[in-house]
Parts: structure tokens; C-alpha cells; sequence
């Protein structure tokens, strides 16, 4: 949202105009990588990496809007800063794989996070101050600290979804033994695969992580 006023302090002789302009290209860089990352994220089922890592090359961007003032460095900034985007069209869809059902409750959940989310936009229009500019040290600083909050939190959330996993397996083997091992020893002798290779075809639901 803020971002033309970035673009604005790249050089002081800019018009609003192109300071509009210079905003774009970012955006346009973040539109591709967002459809890349969504791409990538679906033929691998992995989640965390595909938001935290967008968020980490925010972090990065604004480590160096911080350290320099130079056209070329800020403006790669920029660009650094609106792949976090990225990210944050990740969350949605971990939301869905995480609550999947009863529908009810993750259309709650769903709801509950956009909200949340959305709240950024609230706190950006007091962070993002005239008179801290132009160099938004302080306003780069505040949005640092919430991603690597929010990097945090999506970390804890990601080891609680595989303790889950874990525990899952565990039913599932002892759902396995006695008379059901057999069937399952049986039916993998039959297709010649391996005990381990039937099990894993057997598998039910697991949280995506």
C-alpha cells in the first residue's frame, strides 16, 4: 500500500506520476513468483517454505532499505518487499489444509484469518508516517519485527501439524497389528511390493506442513 511512497524517496525530483510507475514493476515481479510459488506449493504439498520464505526475502529487503539510501539498493528493496505477497496468498490455503473440515469450521477459520490478516492495513496507516520519512526507518523496523513474528508463529504451528502427523502414524500401525498386519503382509506379497510400500498406500489423512 505504502510502496509509491517508497518509490517517491528513490529520488527527491520524482513526480507523483512516477512514482506510481516505479511501483509497478514490483508488483508485477510479485504476481509472477506468487503464481510460481502456488505452482510449486501444490505439486510439492509443502507450506511453511513457500510462506516463510517470501517473508525472509522481506526481511532481507528491508535489512537493506535500512543500511542505504542508494536508488539502485532501495529499489531493489522494493521488489524484495512485494514478493512477501507471495506468502500471505499461501496463508489462506494452509488455513483449508490444516481445518479441512467440518466445512463450517473452516469457513470460520478462513474468516477469522482474513480478519486478523486485514488488520496489517489498519496498523500500516499509522506506521507508514509522512514525517518519518524518507527514510521510514522506523516503520521498516515495526514491519521487520511482525514478520519475523509471524515467521516464528508459522513455525510453531508447522511442528504442532507434524506432532499431530506423528500421532496419526501411530494409530495407524496400531490399527495395523494382529489380524490386520496379516491382511495388509498378504495383500503386498500379492502385488509384490514391500510391507512398507503397502502401508504407505494405506495411509489416510495427513495435515500438510
Amino acid at each position: 500500500m505504502f510502496l509509491p511512497s517508497l518509490a517517491a524517496t528513490l529520488n527527491p525530483n520524482f513526480s507523483t506520476t512516477i512514482a506510481l510507475l516505479l511501483a509497478a514493476p514490483p508488483w508485477i515481479f510479485a504476481t509472477v513468483t506468487c503464481i510460481a510459488s502456488a505452482w510449486h506449493a501444490d505439486r510439492t504439498g509443502e507450506r511453511y517454505f513457500h510462506i516463510a520464505g517470501w517473508w525472509w526475502g522481506v526481511i532481507v529487503g528491508f535489512i537493506i532499505a535500512l543500511c542505504t539510501m542508494n536508488t539502485a539498493g532501495r529499489y531493489v528493496s522494493m521488489f524484495l518487499m512485494a514478493i512477501g505477497y507471495s506468502g500471505f496468498a499461501m496463508t489462506l490455503v494452509w488455513v483449508s489444509n490444516v481445518i479441512p473440515r467440518p466445512p463450517a469450521k473452516r469457513a470460520a477459520a478462513i474468516g477469522l484469518v482474513n480478519g486478523i490478516g486485514n488488520l496489517g492495513n489498519l496498523m500500516g496507516s499509522y506506521v507508514w508516517k509522512a514525517e518519518w520519512g524518507p527514510e521510514y526507518h522506523q516503520s521498516m523496523i515495526v514491519s521487520l519485527v511482525a514478520l519475523v513474528l509471524s515467521t516464528v508463529l508459522a513455525l510453531v504451528i508447522r511442528q504442532l501439524i507434524i506432532r499431530d502427523n506423528k500421532k496419526l502414524d501411530a494409530d495407524e500401525r496400531a490399527v495395523m497389528e494382529g489380524a490386520d498386519r496379516t491382511r495388509v503382509e498378504e495383500a503386498a506379497r500379492l502385488e509384490g511390493i514391500t510391507f512398507e510400500q503397502a502401508m504407505e498406500r494405506r495411509k489416510g489423512f495427513r495435515f500438510l506442513y
